[in-house]
């Protein structure tokens, strides 16, 4: 897991191991969202990169984790 002391990471961060993870989160906002589910679900993503095999991005959302409305 990528982390600074007291900073969370960010999504360019996270890509250092995992370059894929902007892409899947994008993604799966959409599946979430289009199934009427919350896209917004940190765990329940963190749950889905596992699920696929990809790195875990840590316990803490990351920093741009929710888009800006």
């Amino acid at each position: 897991m990528i982390r600074r002391r007291s900073q969370v990471a960010s999504f360019a961060e996270l890509a250092e191991q995992n370059p894929n993870i902007r892409q899947q989160y994008d993604e799966w906002r959409e599946q979430r969202a289009g199934n009427a589910e919350d896209p917004t679900d940190y765990q329940a993503f963190r749950q889905h990169l596992l699920a696929i095999g990809a790195p875990d991005p840590g316990d803490e959302e990351p920093s741009d984790f929710h888009p800006v409305l």
